[in-house]
């Protein structure tokens, strides 16, 4: 099997209404340090740009992520998936069955060896993202077309609720990738906890807007299971902030084996 000294592929899942494009300074600063690094492109974003309806849960999303990483890990690879916001709760449903264990008992080489999720959401069995809203959008920062559903959403305070580490001419650059995200992955509920079979850290940006640190720490604390949590004094998305402190962090967490 893969030795745990050996560099893992790691495998970038980005959160709602964002592209792999938001990875992609992080990704080159670890491809520069060897590290193999792809991206997962989520079908729950940009329906309309496809010219797609959009997708009713995040079943796609997850058989996405899943094909990923099951791609290299049938070529005996150990994977570690970095899921940031929402990709948290689909990354976590993927990788069900692909622990170092599960993997060892079936005679399998490479496994995910473990997870690292920026400001995600983690989701108990049976909960669902919109759960601690009363099953609706957030009002104010968001934009639904549609039915709750079947619709879609924009976010209408990307500046502030994404980008506040950036400049204003930076965070108006970013937000022309935001795309829309299907209401209905907010709606689907979790039917796996993977802290419990592989280990995990969970990284904690102390300045975050969109997925509040006190939401961050409640999350940590209703998970249970084997989470390291790293503090990171940033905003929301850290990749694009401060992407070498960030590929550094990476890097010694993804080296703990």
């Amino acid at each position: 099997m893969a030795t745990t000294l050996s560099k893992p592929v790691l495998v970038f899942i980005p959160g709602a209404w964002h592209t792999p494009k938001c990875f992609k300074e992080v990704i080159n600063i670890l491809v520069a340090q060897g590290f193999e690094c792809d991206a997962v492109s989520l079908p729950s974003v940009g329906a309309e740009a496809r010219g797609e309806e959009p997708v009713k849960n995040w079943d796609p999303d997850v058989e996405a992520i899943r094909s990923t990483i099951t791609s290299y890990l049938n070529l005996g690879k150990d994977v570690v998936p970095i899921a940031h916001s929402y990709g948290g709760t689909c990354a976590s449903q993927a990788v069900m069955g692909l622990s170092p264990k599960d993997r060892a008992k079936e005679g399998k080489e490479g496994s995910v060896r473990r997870m690292i999720y920026i400001s995600a959401l983690l989701l108990k069995v049976g909960g669902y993202i919109w759960e601690s809203s009363g099953g609706k959008p957030w009002g104010g920062v968001v934009r639904l077309e549609g039915g709750e559903q079947d619709g879609v959403i924009y976010p209408t305070e990307s500046r502030n609720w994404f980008y506040g580490d950036l400049s204003d001419e930076e965070a108006a650059e970013a937000a022309k990738d935001l795309q829309s995200e299907a209401c209905g992955v907010y709606l689907s509920r979790a039917t796996y906890e993977p802290w419990f079979d592989i280990p995990c850290t969970y990284i904690r940006c102390t300045r975050d807007k969109c997925v509040l640190p006190e939401f961050q720490e409640y999350m940590l604390q209703t998970a249970g299971g084997h989470m390291d949590a790293v503090m990171f004094d940033s905003d929301h998305s850290p990749f694009l902030s401060r992407p070498k402190l960030m590929a550094d962090m990476i890097q010694a967490q993804v080296m703990k084996g």
